[in-house]
């Protein structure tokens, strides 16, 4: 297999996971007080951050896929890979931000600052391979903030489950 199928192999691997976290977000909906609706500000903030990286994942990566098949420039379609996610990350890490200085936010305050300082850093870095630095570095960019997207939403769901504020 060449690097080029494995990299479009990953990111189907990608946006299945993603779309499963996504999934696993109804199984908040029948635990304890949340099958009656009853959310804590903490436990809304927690679930739009497992939805949206779930689901913005899942999107990123089949759009990227979907770049990638249609198109004959390889690297043009991880530089747009690039710009997507990284404008995506830049959005949803600097709510994650804005939660946190505020109290808001749904995971451990120990992970709370460092994940979305990563994640901003990560999608800095898309965002100057989108702008044509070090383009050899495209795929694995991508694929590196697609993946912790990935653990970031593991994370969210495993803060509302053990969540029990309010």
């Amino acid at each position: 297999m060449t690097g080029n199928a494995l990299f479009r192999d990953l990111l189907h691997t990608i946006a299945e996971v993603s779309i499963t976290l996504a999934g696993f977000s109804g199984v908040v909906f029948v635990l304890g007080r949340r099958a009656q609706g009853r959310f804590t500000k903490t436990e809304k903030n927690g679930l739009f951050h497992l939805l949206l990286t779930s689901c913005g994942t899942t999107i990123v990566a089949l759009s990227v896929a979907a770049i990638l098949a249609g198109s004959t420039d390889e690297t043009v379609a991880w530089r747009i890979g690039c710009a997507l996610v990284g404008v995506f990350v830049l959005f949803g890490a600097s709510r994650a931000m804005i939660e946190e200085k505020s109290g808001e936010h749904s995971l451990p305050r120990f992970v709370a600052w460092p994940i979305p300082v990563v994640a901003t850093i990560l999608a800095l870095v898309n965002i100057v391979v989108a702008f044509g630095l070090i383009v050899r570095l495209a795929p694995i960019a991508c694929l590196t903030l697609l993946i912790y997207l990935i653990l970031v939403s593991v994370l969210y769901f495993a803060s509302l489950l053990v969540t029990d504020k309010g």
